[in-house]
């Protein structure tokens, strides 16, 4: 369809995904938590844990859904409304891996504490950083741009790519020489012309 409200241009809306996944991403390579380990573990420093080790679903769904955004450009309506749906799945998933860290810290810095001081269950103090309720934030802003990706691409048409190579496997055959498109025969002069300029690109006098 020509007319695209402005809600529904394919690159708005594939830009809003992609921001969204990113913003997920970004999150995941800052701390998450911060554990202060007992006194009996010192010197073991503190541990600051990032989003891809305290949640690592979160990274592969942000990617999942990054890889989404860029399909669903080439896509067509059905696979296109597919790929909206996983994009929302990813989003709902990123949103309750970092709620439950949020919730939870201690259970997802547990076994970074096992390892750094050999002990589990141990009196670690764990808190919980601003970058959780980021990757929720963005979680959101993921399922929303999901939503519009299945709305939108009803606007969307098909790839400059897609419609050529439909174009250039079509049934239609070329119609044979002298022979008009509604069946008629072209006027002879148009043969005529055809092979003098055969005969002048070979060095003859058509006139002759």
């Amino acid at each position: 369809m020509s007319n695209v409200p402005a809600w529904a241009r394919k690159s708005r809306v594939v830009l809003l995904t992609i921001i969204s996944a990113g913003i997920v991403f970004a999150s995941t390579t800052q701390t998450w938590l911060e554990v202060q380990l007992p006194e009996q573990a010192v010197p073991t420093e503190d541990l600051a844990i990032p989003g891809s080790t305290a949640a690592t679903a979160v990274t592969a769904l942000a990617l999942v859904a990054l890889a989404g955004a860029i399909a669903s450009t080439i896509a067509g309506r059905v696979l296109r409304t597919l790929i909206g749906i996983i994009i929302f799945a990813a989003a709902g998933g990123i949103i309750a891996s970092a709620l439950a860290v949020t919730v939870n810290p201690a259970a997802a810095a547990e076994s970074e504490i096992a390892e750094a001081i050999g002990i589990i269950g141990s009196s670690a103090q764990t808190s919980v950083t601003v970058f959780p309720a980021i990757a929720m934030a963005g979680g959101g802003l993921l399922a929303l741009s999901a939503v519009v990706v299945i709305l939108a691409g009803r606007y969307w048409s098909k790839s400059k790519r897609f419609d050529a190579d439909t174009a250039g496997n079509g049934t239609h055959e070329a119609a044979p020489p002298g022979a008009s498109s509604d069946g008629g025969s072209e006027p002879e002069a148009d043969v005529d012309e055809i092979e003098s300029w055969d005969q002048l690109s070979r060095g003859k006098d058509p006139t002759g």
